[in-house]
């Protein structure tokens, strides 16, 4: 403005984002156990979310753009690997586009990437009785469970929660016939390992 004319006009757009990011809903939870398929989530509530970041132990490991308007999530795989055993804290950091952020919960979880080991199993029948004999290496066993496909309707059933220095041995009755199993040893964070067999009664 000058003596009272407009010498000079200009248009300007700007964004304006008071809004902090709201994380929630992290995945896994707390004290759980995590194997190379875990995917690491959250939910969040940013209307220009730019930046979601992973961190383990306050380090950052991974970094990217937000793949949905209102979640995200990190698919390490093998990177895990490099924490195997070990009990680590994680956290999320979402930041918007004017870099308003938000911390998420520190969880800890448990990382495990290696089967049970089965060492050796053997079974013995005795009428239409099967006794089942595992020798099982796990420092996190979680249990055993076998389908039997030769049932009408095959379904997973399970044969031992626990282990007795390293061995479980459990008697199941089976009804006359052929019977084909799929047994699964399983750890708690999801690892497993399979035997197949197959007998008559």
């Amino acid at each position: 403005m000058k003596d009272d004319l407009v010498v000079d006009e200009k248009t300007v757009e700007f964004l304006v984002d008071s809004r902090d990011p709201r994380i929630s809903k992290e995945n896994p939870r707390s004290r759980s156990f995590v194997n190379l398929s875990t995917l690491f989530s959250y939910e969040f509530k940013e209307d220009n979310p730019v930046i979601s970041e992973l961190y383990f132990n306050n380090q950052m490991i991974s970094v990217q753009t937000p793949s949905h308007a209102d979640s995200d999530e990190f698919y390490l795989g093998d990177y895990l690997k490099n924490w195997d055993g070990q009990e680590i804290e994680y956290y999320f950091v979402l930041r918007d586009i004017v870099n308003n952020s938000d911390e998420s919960r520190h969880n800890k979880v448990a990382i495990d990437t290696t089967p049970p080991v089965l060492n050796s199993f053997d079974y013995l029948i005795d009428g239409r009785r099967v006794d089942f004999i595992f020798n099982v290496t796990e420092t996190n066993f979680d249990e055993i469970d076998y389908i039997d496909f030769n049932d009408s309707r095959p379904r997973e059933r399970r044969l031992c929660s626990r282990l007795k220095d390293e061995i479980c041995e459990v008697k199941k009755s089976f009804r006359s016939g052929e019977h084909h199993l799929t047994i699964t040893v399983l750890d708690k964070a999801g690892n497993s390992v399979l035997e197949e067999i197959s007998f008559l009664v």
